[in-house]
């Protein structure tokens, strides 16, 4: 079974992560694989200065790859920007599932995550956003599938089911 791919996506501040960090554990018990990718727009340094590691790239190495007996950490200039496929085939092909949280133009299947108090349009009264689904605080007019925030087991069966992944490994 090749790895599939969901996007969480929805505007600043309306629980993404909170809601990928609860639905994570529960994929596990059901014997799920699961990786992650968190998108930023923000430009951030993901290693140490003063570090071994730093010290090879700012030396030059172009990937540098931190190594424990039980953690790794990849450190890579992007010398072209890859497709979520492409990230997907090259580091995650033996997982069952991919989350991304965020990427809400990727050509991938997309739960918008939108709280009321957020105060902020929510991205699926624009059809170019095309979601799939909905985790909300309110009772939206979407007319596909809709969750509150405590119905992570519904959500999590939807997901299996419309992914069509298999859960009895």
């Amino acid at each position: 079974m090749s790895c599939k791919m969901v996007a969480f996506v929805g505007r600043s501040g309306s629980g993404k992560t909170t809601l990928i960090t609860r639905i994570i554990p529960e994929l596990k018990k059901i014997n799920l694989r699961v990786g992650t990718i968190k998108h930023t727009h923000h430009d951030v340094t993901f290693d140490q200065p003063g570090k071994d590691s730093w010290q090879h790239r700012q030396a030059g190495a172009k990937q540098v790859m931190l190594l424990s007996d039980i953690e790794m950490a990849f450190f890579s200039e992007r010398n072209k920007k890859l497709s979520l496929n492409e990230i997907k085939e090259k580091w995650f092909s033996d997982y069952d599932l991919l989350i991304i949280e965020g990427f809400k133009n990727a050509p991938v299947l997309k739960v918008e995550v939108c709280r009321q108090e957020n105060s902020k349009s929510p991205l699926y009264l624009d059809p170019s956003f095309s979601i799939d689904a909905l985790v909300t605080d309110a009772a939206p007019p979407f007319p596909a599938p809709h969750f509150s925030f405590d119905q992570i087991d519904a959500l999590i069966e939807w997901l299996c089911k419309k992914l069509d992944l298999n859960t009895e490994q």
